[in-house]
């Protein structure tokens, strides 16, 4: 069975000096999700209070409709509840916002949009919505509308179903990232995907505590005496936020992308003096992922290795490596043996890994996952930090040599830096 940490049964007092080990060695290797650049985000969806007809009432209307069967009834007040809560509730948050309004909310935020505001962006821009191909035509033959009603097409029934959804969440609110960005690509040109993705990525500056946490991690273990080896932190986030809290502590870092073109990987080195930057740069060229090895002397760095490809600001399209649509899950899955590069692989033997800010409910987030565990066949004990547990991950994990922490990862953060005497800079 898998072993689930929450509340005071989280063991602060063992995970903080893994993390901040005074060996010079380091013990865990964060791995960050998407959760983690979001995790300062918070709604600002209003709930409503409506007021629902009484027991009585429904049963005066159940009679009119002469509705005997408990589960017709059943639904009838179901149906009535909803359509009272969707239209209080569009009072309260207003119609979902056009797409300029979309583009312009998704730049201003101080932190990365969440994965279906992303799909929710493509789908305005392709534009696509499955809705329009399965409930519509449902609605029309099985006669769930009067005719008049179902003649009012998809200019007026689609807003219909997607206040219901995105009011209910009774289901997801939007087609799957992965999809709908598949869907854009194939009627669009790459360079416009990349272009849309680098314009509300690119200007998100502000490190969450979860990124400062894992900076000071790092900055502990190049300052330890003695300091053996380089320090490893993996992710799959396109945003520059770790890289942000890296600089505010002035760590020495070199991040690791590839390029899907060439299918090699390209390092950016950073906080180092000019002269030493440009000779580590010209000692250090994209290199395929067997030949890996970066040349720096007897210097230690943080190696941020950005699995799913990067979104600096000075990045153009043609130096793209983002993992975003379906094919480019099936080309990442497809070239496992290309996943790792040496000198991260080499990194990582005998670590626990720290998974912060994932799903496993997603396939691709499980296919990362066994890719990374069978790195040297050791039966190590790894981490997960997730605000919920779904049956299928418990059911997932139950074979799984990992620990389950139950915890918002501000409340995580917070929790290792009480055990560790964490400075954390403003």
């Amino acid at each position: 069975m898998a072993e689930v940490w929450k509340d005071d049964k989280i063991r602060y007092w063992d995970l903080a000096p893994k993390l901040f080990p005074g060996s010079g060695v380091q013990e865990v290797i964060p791995f960050l999700g998407a959760g983690v650049s979001v995790s300062a985000r918070h709604s600002d969806e209003k709930t409503p209070d409506p007021a629902f007809p009484t027991p009585e009432v429904m049963s005066q209307i159940c009679a009119l409709l002469d509705l005997t069967e408990d589960k017709a009834r059943l639904y009838l007040e179901f149906g009535i509840r909803t359509a009272l809560w969707m239209q209080a509730w569009e009072k309260l948050n207003g119609a979902p916002p056009s797409r300029e309004n979309l583009i312009s909310s998704l730049e201003s935020q101080p932190y990365p949009p969440f994965g279906w505001e992303l799909a929710e962006l493509f789908s305005l821009l392709a534009p696509y919505r499955a809705l329009e191909e399965t409930a519509l035509p449902a609605i029309r033959d099985r006669k769930l509308l009067p005719p008049e009603s179902a003649a009012r097409g998809a200019a007026q029934l689609l807003p219909m179903l997607q206040l219901f959804i995105r009011s209910t969440r009774v289901a997801s609110p939007t087609d799957p990232l992965t999809s709908i960005s598949s869907y854009y690509e194939c009627h669009s040109k790459r360079e416009d995907l990349w272009k849309w993705l680098q314009q509300v990525f690119s200007n998100k500056t502000t490190p969450t505590e979860t990124h400062r946490l894992m900076a000071r991690a790092a900055h502990h273990h190049l300052t330890s005496k003695p300091c053996w080896e380089d320090y490893l932190i993996i992710t799959t986030n396109y945003d520059c936020l770790m890289e942000r809290a890296l600089e505010e502590l002035e760590v020495p870092f070199a991040a690791v992308r590839m390029n899907r073109k060439e299918r090699k990987f390209y390092t950016r080195f950073a906080q180092m003096p000019a002269d030493e930057l440009q000779g580590l740069t010209e000692l250090n060229p994209p290199q395929s992922p067997d030949q890996f090895n970066l040349k720096k002397g007897s210097r230690s760095l943080v190696i941020l290795y950005k699995m799913h490809g990067c979104l600096a600001p000075d990045l153009k399209d043609e130096q793209d490596g983002l993992v975003i649509t379906d094919e480019d899950y099936v080309d990442f899955i497809s070239h496992a043996t290309q996943i790792i590069p040496s000198h991260v692989g080499a990194l990582l033997p005998g670590k626990t890994i720290l998974f912060l800010g994932y799903s496993f409910s997603d396939w691709n987030v499980r296919s990362i996952y066994e890719t990374v565990v069978r790195r040297t066949g050791e039966d190590i004990q790894d981490y997960a930090v997730t605000r919920a547990l779904s049956e299928f991950e418990r059911t997932y994990f139950d074979k799984k040599n990992i620990i389950l922490i139950l915890s918002g990862l501000d409340e995580f953060s917070a929790g290792v830096r009480s055990q560790g005497g964490v400075p954390i800079p403003s």
